[in-house]
């Protein structure tokens, strides 16, 4: 079973389990609202954008709590 699960694991491309479009923030959206997306969407990370919608950078929960105030959290 667990042979199973792991060729599985193997043989499936990324392209199958990424979200399509990706969900993304610019470069100057306020943290608050980027948090509130990554809430709303069940995500642990949001990926950033440039105003070209280059991929700049990703930001993850855990940078999230480190900067928003503890009153929000």
């Amino acid at each position: 079973m667990l042979e199973r699960s792991v060729a599985w694991m193997l043989s499936i491309p990324a392209k199958q389990l990424i979200n399509l479009p990706p969900l993304t923030v610019k470069t100057n959206t306020p943290l608050l609202k980027a948090g509130a997306l990554m809430l709303t969407h069940d995500l642990n990370q949001i990926a950033v954008v440039n105003s070209d919608g280059v991929l700049v950078g990703v930001v993850g929960h855990k940078t999230m709590a480190k900067h928003l105030p503890r009153f929000i959290l």
